[in-house]
C-alpha cells in the first residue's frame, strides 16, 4: 500500500513539474530557441533583420508585467513585479525585456518605471 501511494504522489509531482516548465517556456527570451544536445548553434541573423513573433504566453506575461508597471509611476523593481503577479521574479525577465525593446517601459537601474 505504501508503495502505491508513494507512486502516486510521484506521478502528481510529475504532473506539476510538467505544467511548470510548460508555463515557463512561454516565457522565454524572444528570439532565441533551446538548443538540442549536440546541435551546433543557429546562425546568428544579420543586424536589423525581423525577428520571430514572440509566443502567446509571452505576449500575455509581457501585458501583465505592463499592468503592474503601469500602476507604480514611483516605479517597481522586478522582484515586486513577481509578489504581485504571484510569479518568481525570474520567469518575468523575459516579457520585461520585451516591454523595454518595444518601449513601453523603462528601467533605471534595477527599477522599472511606465514609459
Amino acid at each position: 500500500m505504501e508503495l502505491i501511494e508513494s507512486l502516486g504522489v510521484l506521478i502528481i509531482d510529475i504532473g506539476i513539474l510538467v505544467l511548470l516548465l510548460g508555463f515557463a517556456g512561454g516565457l522565454e527570451r524572444p528570439g532565441r530557441r533551446p538548443r538540442q544536445r549536440g546541435s551546433a548553434a543557429p546562425p546568428e541573423a544579420p543586424e536589423g533583420a525581423a525577428s520571430e513573433a514572440p509566443s502567446p504566453k509571452l505576449e500575455e506575461a509581457a501585458r501583465h508585467v505592463l499592468t503592474v508597471v503601469r500602476a507604480h509611476p514611483e516605479g517597481v523593481r522586478l522582484v515586486g513585479i513577481g509578489e504581485e503577479l504571484g510569479t518568481d521574479w525570474r520567469l518575468l525577465i523575459a516579457p520585461t525585456n520585451l516591454l523595454l525593446e518595444r518601449s513601453l517601459i523603462r528601467k533605471e537601474e534595477r527599477t522599472y518605471f511606465p514609459h
